[in-house]
Formats: C-alpha cells, structure tokens, sequence
C-alpha cells in the first residue's frame, strides 16, 4: 500500500485463537496452552499491523489499540483486532525554520 505523501495511514490486523477447551481449570497444562495461544494470536495481530506499516515506508505506528472478541463458531474462538495509524517523519522542506519561536507553555490535553 501506497500512501504518498500522507502523514497517517490507519492499519489494522487480525489474528485468532482457539480458546481453552472444556475442563481447562481442572488441567493446569491445557491452561498454559491456552494461555500461550492467546499470547501469541495478540503478537500475530501486532506484528501483521506492523508488517503494513512497514510495507507503507512509515516511521512508527501512534494509537494502537487492540479490541479483543469473543465468538462461537462451532468451537469458542478469541479475535485480536489491532488497529493504529501509521505515520511517516516529515520532509525537511515541512519542517520550522530553527528561528520560529517556540511554545513556552503547553497544555496537555489529557484529563
């Protein structure tokens, strides 16, 4: 994927895994497998979202999120969707002269 000249590009990814069978607290190994899957499926959705911004020439991916989904289809299955916007270092041509004045106060805008 192309962005151009674009400063952001929104990405997302999917991965799945299997969840724990029956009984799964009864048997601590199956629960350590469960558990290592379900690691590795968030991994594979961040690590497919990267691929993308990597594949889009981007210099890092700001606002990641991933939304966990629960589904039944035939056998219980957990979807990782991991989405964020890739962005790219601006050119040297968009970029303030080392003259302009500078902010000497900043107000965040969290709450």
């Amino acid at each position: 994927m192309d962005t151009g000249d674009a400063a952001g590009t929104d990405h997302e990814s999917t991965a799945h895994a299997t969840s724990a069978p029956r009984g799964a607290l009864l048997y601590p190994r199956r629960s350590r497998i469960f558990t290592q899957s379900i690691y590795e499926a968030r991994e594979l959705a961040l690590a497919r979202m990267q691929a993308e911004a990597t594949q889009a020439r981007s210099s890092g991916i700001v606002g990641v999120n991933v939304a966990v989904s629960n589904h039944v289809w035939g056998e219980h299955a957990t979807e990782f969707l991991a989405t964020g916007t890739a962005i790219r270092r601006l050119a040297a041509e968009h970029r303030l002269p080392e003259t302009s004045p500078k902010p000497t106060f900043t107000l965040g805008l969290d709450s």
